[in-house]
């Protein structure tokens, strides 16, 4: 687990370094350049990480960030699943089963996302205390699980049907199909998720179990089509 772990985090780092700073430091570049006096620190983040959206009264900035922040960690998703299946393929079915390298990953894959929102919310936060004058407020803690699930959520439907666009040897009708269900379901306005987190995580735990069942029965059709 440690391995896949460290692996991951070196490879974005080492290879798609510019990606990832634009992802960390775009939210503290829109916030230096938005900062406004406001007592409650949550709502400030809420705009740079795309946090509020509301169609009725349409923040195009926070639809970028929205549009920014979950493109950004769905890339990652493909592309650090991606990358084992096509260049460490060997090395990785030599030591474990399919079955448990799925399961690794998942639970890899959600480290990562983890990782990467604790890391930019603490320079958001860090940025707002040196060049803001909110105070710290609790709902920050809040707002970080609820966005953390989310990102996990939307990644693993997204991964999930990447697994069965593989599966369909590369339908793109189906694939079409399929995003623009999951891009109609899923809610877009993340902070009114906050009483629904134990609902999402539930969903998710079925998404990456139905993914590891896939893989560990189709693994070999799978890999042939990555």
């Amino acid at each position: 687990m440690k391995y896949f772990l460290n692996n991951d985090i070196s490879y974005l780092i080492r290879k798609q370094y510019a990606i990832l700073l634009c992802f960390l430091i775009a939210p503290i570049v829109l916030l230096l350049l938005r900062l406004r006096v406001e007592d409650n620190m949550s709502m400030i983040l809420l705009e740079p990480i795309g946090g509020f959206l509301n169609f009725e009264s349409f923040n195009i900035i926070m639809f970028i960030m929205y549009l920014f922040n979950v493109a950004t960690l769905i890339y990652f998703g493909i592309v650090l699943y991606t990358r084992d299946l096509d260049d460490n393929l060997e090395n990785i079915f030599l030591r474990m089963s399919s079955f448990s390298y799925i399961i690794k990953k998942g639970i890899t894959f959600i480290g990562v996302i983890i990782i990467l929102k604790v890391i930019q919310y603490s320079l958001m936060i860090g940025t707002l205390f040196l060049f803001g004058s909110s105070t710290f407020d609790s709902n920050v803690f809040l707002l970080l699980g609820v966005d953390i699930v989310y990102h996990i959520l939307f990644t693993s439907s997204i991964l999930l049907l990447y697994f069965l666009f593989l599966l369909q040897n590369k339908n793109h009708i189906l694939l079409a199909i399929l995003l623009l269900i999951i891009l109609f379901i899923i809610p877009k306005n993340i902070w009114n998720l906050r009483n629904m987190l134990g609902i999402f995580i539930w969903i998710i735990m079925m998404i990456q179990g139905i993914m590891v069942m896939i893989f560990t029965k189709k693994s070999k059709k799978i890999i042939e089509n990555v």
